[in-house]
């Protein structure tokens, strides 16, 4: 083979895209081995351990105006494999499994969105790999965002394909995908709700019969949603609460004693630093986006890149519920990144041939690179500090097991900001585990002086069940505490 021969065979390789396939192999390879290295459970966990391990299907929290019974729903296929209690390797072969396959459909979809321009694609994947909450969200079996990832890839490229083809079936997928997504989160109808309201508002004289049913569905999927949350808060729960607990105390803690322009100023401090600089630094490139785009819709009346306006906007409304209630945890803001990387790629795609446009090509591109460099020290930091987290709690969890194995009874007590296993509480708990909602009244008859307790509430008062016998036997900072006599 001449050394021409053997050059025309690279750019083959690299016209074809399998260069590009390997790569992102090596890449979730790399990922796989972080989430199955020092393999524990963590905190959170214990919902798998009273539903699941226990024949009771696992859903989703509920209470103190949360309800996302669909958020961790996808985990009771496991009930069909013959899971040990406590074996953590098959949950996270899961969590793998939906993570290859939701990038794979991801890197199809921007094939699709940029004509297959395999280096944009590959340049999209890496910003989706170094968001801060990529590799955690596959790291932890308690996160709801690790299907929502594969629900909204599923939604996209069927929305995408039933827009270009008119086809009247991808889009009952992209509907299906969107029903069961708004039911993993609460914010999560804003998303929808934002993309179709804004194809009616600025396309119904040019849509199509079947896109305007397909957009009249989707508003129909979020207000069903609505009602099904109000009914559970009003009628089932007995309230409504406006705002969530985390929010409400964040709130609290910058507003106490402070004048409206102080504590407003405050807000806005918090928010940039807090949540655009230390949480997600592409939160900043995707607002700046979105207000620029917002004026060339509104007015210079460009209308040609709705389909990506919609998902822009879309993830915004998502962002702004999680920002006004100042809850800046990095695993929020991952629907956000599965939403917006596409209008990057797209544009990028677009900007690629304008010559008398580099301005804004360089500038996109120089705020993804800025803004993926920042977003993956914070990721390594998580990461670190996860894995840290797993060695620290290993002898719990196998005091857990144990316990269980042996039929020893182990009581959960007081879960932490709202009851989130309710669902659990309704139905009989099999073999040796029970669930307490509160510790105050407790004694002998309640409690067997040879249980474990299980807490993730620092405030569950422990000093009454030492009087009562029991020794403190590990504490996890103020995330576990267990006692046992």
């Amino acid at each position: 083979m001449s050394l021409k021969d053997f050059y025309n065979s690279l750019k083959f390789i690299q016209q074809s895209g399998y260069v590009y396939y390997v790569a992102i192999s090596l890449i979730l390879s790399a990922i796989c081995y972080l989430i199955f290295l020092d393999l524990n459970w963590l905190i959170g966990d214990d919902i798998q351990f009273e539903t699941i391990f226990n024949g009771n299907y696992l859903l989703g929290w509920s209470g103190a105006g949360r309800f996302w019974p669909l958020g961790l729903f996808d985990y009771n296929i496991l009930k069909f494999v013959n899971v040990s209690f406590g074996e953590t390797v098959p949950f996270y072969v899961y969590n793998a499994i939906i993570m290859v396959i939701s990038s794979f459909i991801l890197f199809h979809f921007f094939n699709k969105i940029d004509n297959d321009n395999y280096i944009l694609s590959f340049f999209g994947m890496l910003l989706v790999f170094t968001c801060s909450s990529f590799i955690m969200i596959h790291m932890d079996c308690v996160y709801p965002e690790h299907f929502m990832f594969f629900t909204l890839v599923i939604f996209m490229i069927f929305y995408w394909k039933g827009f270009k083809e008119q086809n009247s079936i991808f889009y009952a997928i992209a509907l299906l995908s969107a029903c069961y997504t708004v039911f993993c989160k609460e914010p999560v109808f804003l998303i929808f709700s934002v993309i179709a309201s804004f194809n009616i508002l600025f396309m119904w004289n040019n849509m199509s019969r079947k896109d305007k049913w397909f957009n009249l569905l989707l508003i129909a999927i979020t207000i069903s949603y609505l009602l099904v949350y109000v009914y559970h808060a009003f009628f089932v729960e007995g309230f409504l609460s406006s705002i969530y607990e985390g929010g409400s105390k964040a709130g609290n803690s910058l507003t106490t004693g402070k004048t409206l322009f102080s504590a407003s100023i405050s807000t806005v401090v918090y928010i940039i630093k807090k949540i655009f600089l230390k949480t997600e630094p592409f939160l900043i490139l995707f607002f700046v986006l979105s207000f620029i785009r917002l004026y060339f819709v509104i007015i210079e009346t460009d209308r040609k890149h709705l389909f990506f306006d919609g998902l822009l906007f879309g993830g915004i409304a998502y962002t702004s519920v999680f920002i006004y209630l100042l809850m800046s945890c990095h695993w929020y803001f991952l629907p956000v990144m599965i939403l917006e990387i596409p209008v990057i790629v797209y544009w990028m795609n677009i900007l690629k041939g304008h010559f008398n446009k580099k301005f804004w090509k360089y500038g996109l591109i120089m705020s993804c690179v800025a803004c993926s460099i920042a977003s993956a020290a914070i990721s390594q930091h998580s990461v670190k500090a996860h894995l840290a987290w797993r060695k620290e709690t290993s002898r719990i969890t196998d005091r857990i097991i144990e316990y269980y194995n042996k039929e020893q009874p182990i009581v959960f007590v007081g879960q932490k900001e709202f009851d989130r296993t309710e669902f659990a509480t309704k139905s009989k708990m099999q073999k040796n585990i029970s669930i307490m909602k509160s510790i105050e009244k407790i004694d002998e008859n309640i409690i067997p002086l040879n249980a474990l307790v299980v807490t993730a509430d620092p405030k569950v008062d422990m000093s009454k069940l030492i009087n009562m016998g029991f020794s403190l036997i590990e504490k996890q900072g103020t995330h576990r505490m267990y006692c046992v006599q």
